[in-house]
């Protein structure tokens, strides 16, 4: 029996739009294959993957003027999203979803050696009750994080943080955006089914760039005018551009 490896792995700050060509990466179909056997191993039994993913929200205060309070982030937890288990080829090996306190579990029983984790922008509420996805209206892409890499000979346990990426004067990257975006909704979506249970939620998608900026025009560059929700997408549209108007917090 393998002894249980404890890594604590913060600051993952890949901020990854994913293609998806279905529009839904439950499965990868990518028809290539690894066929490098050199640095697989046998597995006697399932190693267990685990580990708790967090994201940082810096809270909203006011003074003289309101401000985003970048000293004093919130850490929350990554609920209820999709977290992938990839191969040393990119391939996608198995998925999962974050329970309410953002813990995820994979075991893992498959011949590699080596693997990596990605957490995508994308939560369904228990009971399927509505889904939302975080994607770029500039590009198409589902916004996602990396977590880095992860050694699959051995079971861990791993405490995960997305950060925000502010250095104090500026953005770095912009990692916990979507993720804050998508417990926004969450939370507003909680509260409607514990006052009316039976209420019929409509799965949500959430448009979010860096790009989008106060300007009307094109909305494939980032044009949105102001944030706002078009009916006919069932679609939020959220400003994002940088020292313009930031929406996602």
């Amino acid at each position: 029996m393998r002894a249980l490896a404890l890594l604590s792995l913060v600051g993952c700050d890949e901020l990854i739009g994913i293609s998806e060509p279905d529009g839904d990466a439950d499965t990868d179909t990518d028809s290539d294959t690894d066929t490098d056997t050199d640095t697989d191993v046998d597995t006697d039994e399932p190693v267990q993957i685990q580990g708790t993913i967090h994201f940082e929200a810096p809270p909203p205060g006011c003074a003289l003027d309101c401000f985003l309070d970048y000293d004093a982030p919130l850490v929350l937890p990554v609920r209820y999203h999709r977290v992938a288990l990839r191969g040393a080829d990119g391939e996608i090996v198995d998925e999962v979803a974050t329970d309410a306190d953002g813990t995820f579990s994979f075991d893992y029983a498959g011949p590699e050696t080596q693997g990596s984790l990605y957490v995508y922008a994308d939560a369904t509420l228990p009971g399927e009750r509505a889904r939302i996805r975080i994607e770029d209206n500039t590009d198409g892409l589902l916004w996602g994080s990396g977590l880095g890499e992860v050694d699959l000979t051995a079971p861990v346990d791993l405490d995960l943080l997305i950060e925000d990426g502010w250095n104090g004067s500026a953005y770095t990257h912009r990692a916990s955006g979507p993720f804050a975006i998508t417990d926004s909704v969450l939370e507003i979506s909680e509260r409607y089914l514990s006052a009316d249970p039976s209420y019929d939620l409509e799965d949500l998608t959430v448009f979010w760039s860096p790009d989008n900026r106060p300007e009307d025009g094109d909305e494939s560059i980032g044009e949105i005018g102001t944030s706002f929700y078009r009916h006919s997408e069932r679609a939020i549209y959220l400003l994002g551009a940088v020292d313009v108007d930031t929406d996602e917090f």
